[in-house]
């Protein structure tokens, strides 16, 4: 998963990420640039994203193994 880039789509809009071995994720949608961060604990992966734009954030999110990423909590 380490040294990845992963494009998507989320509420419309195109993201590109770049995972990076430190757990720092860099990323982009619609020309704002993004920090997050990932880890793995046991055999899911969780992610941590900021605040954007006034959503109640960070949201937390877990994705296991061959699975789609949603959203669990808001912290």
């Amino acid at each position: 998963m380490t040294d990845r880039t992963f494009t998507g789509t989320y509420e419309g809009s195109t993201y590109v990420e770049y995972y990076a071995r430190d757990g720092v994720i860099r990323g982009e949608q619609d020309g704002e640039k993004y920090t997050a961060s990932w880890k793995v604990v046991g055999d899911t992966v969780c992610f941590t994203y900021p605040e954007v734009d006034g959503d109640a954030g960070p949201a937390v999110a877990t994705q296991h193994h061959g699975s789609t990423k949603s959203y669990v909590a808001s912290i």
